[in-house]
């Protein structure tokens, strides 16, 4: 497959103007004639929605991209990957475990590269931590701690999933020591993502021993994910420091509570109706198409029968003279 500069173009548009890169992707896949390259923009819109929360269209589109893609070929292996991989995220999200089970596993089998096979793996134990399947889950994160760099984020990502699966399997297991591991190489390492995670961690391990130590990691985690722009990790935060602050702060942060949650819900459903409204416009203006298409050849035939008539007409009464004559 060519890369062509409509697809360039979409792409450069992802991360800065997501609307625009959306319907771009959108035009692309309704106008290209390369089945990899539908499959790929359709990939890219179903980002799109998974960033904006929009985790069922996300789905769809998803599924729509599978239709231009042969297992069998060498070249769709790739995004075929990538496709199961987000279909497996989406699944996580929404909730519907055995199902991002089946995808992240399907996303395996693609896999070439190891360190993209490690994170996958990793995302499998999370699917199993999730669905409280704590035994498992440890056997999956075990399974990918060592073959990651004892100093990497990678290796600390595992490593708190680990140590917090440990304790919720055994509420009196020690999980602080690798809980702290992981949180020291995050900052070493400036990985505010996984510094996020990490304070969520510990603010839930000390929840009931040592409320005070919860305190500050809620905290630490609402600051860490107002500076990303979470809105879901905020939330989250809230709710932690609710469950364990006075009344007086709880009367304060409830407000900015519902406040956020009601925002975050209208801005998903924004997203929702914005990159429905783009599909059904695109879908009605390749309508519209079709039908003047449709119309044209129309005209055209009974032009072309109008001039056969003529042409027949001609011709009788060319025979019909001669045979007078």
């Amino acid at each position: 497959m060519v890369i062509t500069p409509d697809f360039n173009h979409a792409e450069s548009l992802y991360y800065d103007h997501p609307d625009s890169a959306f319907y771009l992707f959108n035009q692309i896949a309704g106008s290209s004639a390369d089945s990899l390259e539908i499959a790929m923009a359709y990939n890219y819109m179903a980002m799109l929605q998974f960033d904006a929360g929009d985790y069922f269209g996300s789905q769809e589109t998803l599924l729509e991209a599978l239709r231009y893609l042969d297992p069998q070929k060498e070249s769709d292996r790739f995004t075929l990957m990538a496709i199961n991989t987000l279909l497996g995220s989406n699944s996580l999200n929404l909730k519907h475990y055995e199902t991002a089970i089946r995808y992240y596993e399907d996303a395996l089998d693609l896999l070439e590269n190891e360190s993209d096979k490690l994170i996958t793996i990793n995302n499998l134990g999370v699917v199993y931590q999730k669905k409280r399947d704590y035994a498992k889950a440890i056997g999956v994160f075990e399974s990918v701690l060592t073959k990651h760099k004892p100093d990497s984020k990678e290796y600390a990502r595992v490593l708190s999933n680990l140590a917090r699966a440990k304790w919720q399997r055994n509420p009196r297991y020690n999980a602080a020591p690798e809980l702290h591991t992981a949180l020291y190489i995050r900052k070493q390492k400036g990985d505010k993502w996984g510094l996020n995670a990490s304070y969520s961690h510990l603010a839930d391990y000390y929840m009931k021993s040592r409320p005070d130590s919860a305190i500050f990691y809620a905290r630490a985690m609402y600051s860490v994910a107002s500076s990303l722009n979470s809105a879901d990790d905020k939330l989250e935060a809230m709710q932690k420091i609710l469950e364990l602050e006075g009344n007086g702060l709880q009367r304060a942060l409830f407000g900015e509570f519902l406040h956020l949650s009601d925002s975050l819900h209208t801005a998903r459903s924004a997203a929702r109706n914005q990159f429905a409204l783009v599909r059904y416009e695109a879908e009605k203006a390749r309508a519209e198409n079709l039908r003047l298409l449709n119309e044209n050849a129309e005209h055209r035939w009974k032009l072309i029968l109008h001039q056969l008539l003529m042409a027949g007409m001609v011709l009788f009464f060319l025979l019909l003279l001669v045979i007078v004559f």
